[in-house]
């Protein structure tokens, strides 16, 4: 129970963080995080509802964000098969990747450098 609630504090912090202040993705950092060191279906629902949220605070159209996050979870269920999703090179690359088409996605321009410093919060968060 103590470690849902901190789940949920980790996720309405990072909406809000993104959604208000800052441009890092940092939903899409949590998600793949959280879904590397869980592994459960849970995480598609999180997925889902701070989309939802994602967008009412950054004004976009509802529902963009939660379909990239629903579809970005299943390509990396998708290689779990055939990789090892706990490593870090993989964490790495995934952040870096899941970054940069969110960042095209919702069309930021200096992509590059935001999608390098997801990774980074990725491998931070992660250890």
């Amino acid at each position: 129970m103590k470690q849902c609630l901190i789940i949920v504090l980790f996720f309405i912090i990072g909406v809000l963080l993104e959604g208000i202040v800052t441009t890092v993705p940092l939903v899409t950092i949590l998600l793949l995080v959280f879904y590397a060191i869980f592994r459960k279906k849970w995480v598609y629902f999180v997925a889902i509802f701070s989309g939802i949220g994602l967008d009412f605070f950054a004004m976009r159209y509802i529902g963009i964000s939660s379909v990239f996050f629903v579809l970005f979870l299943f390509l990396i269920i998708a290689y779990e098969q055939k990789f090892e999703i706990e490593t870090i090179p993989f964490l790495m690359f995934a952040s870096f990747f899941g970054s940069l088409a969110f960042l095209m996605l919702i069309n930021y321009k200096p992509f590059l450098l935001q999608a390098g410093v997801s990774s980074f919060f990725a491998l931070v968060l992660y250890k």
